[in-house]
């Protein structure tokens, strides 16, 4: 059974109050500020919310048909329009003293107070925005990428979803590529940092269950000796909805 609500709700239980943030965020979403190098730095301009609610940039396939070797950031960098409406989707970053429990999607969450936009400005808590917000923090979306990855996301389905509904369009992989037209190289500026860290990793056999960098906690286990303000990243694989 799909297990990515179930999932976010036992990191609420047993690890949230561990963090001072957590990101929930999917493993072809990449969260990328647009100047900098760290999402830290901008967690207290949102401190007065429970939650920053951060909009997607949807990736297309590139033209790639088989699995391409190299890093996802690397191969896939032609985009949507930002005002396309599927580019309003959200995922949060969410102040973990005010997480009160999951919504009934993984765009959505019940928090205390309100919720912002990356510029600071209240929002409604909803999964899809009525206007663009692609300022300070975007999450880069790759949705299919390859042929050959679209082709096995169908085949597994999604991991928030039990029921007879079609669990994605199979026409979206067409559909991106005619669509993405947007050039955008603004996250490759941090493949050699990437790398670098992939091989230590590799290296090192006691660096297990993502890479610690610079505060931050991934996929969202509790690891000790974070710096605060620590941040967590619960991840799954991508649904689209």
């Amino acid at each position: 059974r799909p297990g990515q609500l179930p999932s976010y709700q036992h990191f609420i239980d047993c690890f949230a109050r561990d963090f001072a943030w957590a990101a929930f965020s999917d493993l072809d979403e990449f969260l990328l500020p647009l100047t900098g190098d760290s999402i830290v730095p901008l967690l207290p301009a949102w401190s007065r919310f429970s939650a920053v609610l951060v909009q997607w940039r949807c990736f297309g396939p590139a033209g790639w048909m088989e699995r391409p070797k190299g890093l996802v950031i690397q191969n896939y960098d032609v985009r949507l329009d930002d005002d396309q409406p599927v580019n309003g989707t959200v995922k949060s970053i969410v102040k973990c003293t005010d997480l009160e429990g999951i919504s009934t999607t993984p765009h959505e969450f019940r928090v205390r107070g309100p919720v912002c936009d990356t510029l600071g400005r209240q929002a409604l808590n909803i999964p899809n925005q009525p206007s663009a917000c692609h300022e300070i923090l975007v999450i880069n979306h790759y949705i299919t990428k390859s042929k050959q990855d679209w082709t096995e996301k169908l085949r597994r389905g999604s991991p928030d979803r039990d029921d007879s509904r079609p669990t994605y369009n199979a026409q979206v992989f067409d559909n991106l590529t005619l669509e993405c037209a947007v050039q955008d190289d603004t996250i490759k500026r941090f493949a050699p940092k990437v790398i670098a860290l992939l091989a230590a990793s590799e290296a090192s056999p006691e660096v297990t269950g993502g890479v610690k960098m610079s505060g931050l906690a991934s996929p969202g286990l509790a690891s000790p000796g974070l710096p605060s303000p620590r941040l967590a990243f619960p991840r799954l694989a991508s649904p689209w909805p």
